[in-house]
């Protein structure tokens, strides 16, 4: 809990930096917003160049990111097919999220089409809409005796 109330804290504070440094509208239309306003940073001459700094930090916490999610979903396929041995799947896995990458979003401008166009209604399918289903499915399924009730007063 003190690590999601400290990290929401710590992008609060960027967000405010950068709308304070490259302004609202640049803020909100370039792709790395912290980059740009790492580049117009300067304190002297002690304090110049810190963009080589947040790029260098950007990759090392991409890199853990990215270690962490492909190592929790190689952890999850070999607990559905009750697998003990994890090592045999990093390879394979490794070449299918390389492959699927892409063909998911061969450019930045599809990325950026694609997010712009088709994100908000697939976000809602799938938050929104998809778990309700599951919500009815599950109350239909689990709740026999009433629905043997429901039919049989009809």
């Amino acid at each position: 809990m003190s690590g999601s109330l400290l990290g929401g804290f710590i992008m609060v504070a960027i967000i405010l930096f950068c709308i304070m440094v490259i302004g609202s509208y640049h803020s909100s239309t370039t792709m790395f917003p912290v980059y740009e306003m790492a580049k117009r940073i300067e304190l002297g001459n002690f304090l110049q160049g810190i963009e080589v700094i947040i790029a260098i930090i950007w990759f090392l916490t991409l890199f853990f990111k990215v270690s962490l999610y492909f190592h929790a979903s190689i952890a999850g396929l070999c607990h559905i097919f009750n697998v003990n041995e994890t090592r045999f799947l990093t390879l394979p896995m490794g070449l299918i999220v390389t492959t699927f990458s892409i063909i998911v979003y061969p450019t930045i401008i599809y990325q950026k089409t694609w997010l712009a166009e088709t994100w908000i209604p697939y976000s809602f399918f799938v938050g929104a809409f998809y778990p309700f289903i599951l919500l009815i499915i599950g109350w239909i399924r689990f709740r026999p005796a009433k629905i043997k009730k429901i039919i049989k007063s009809t």
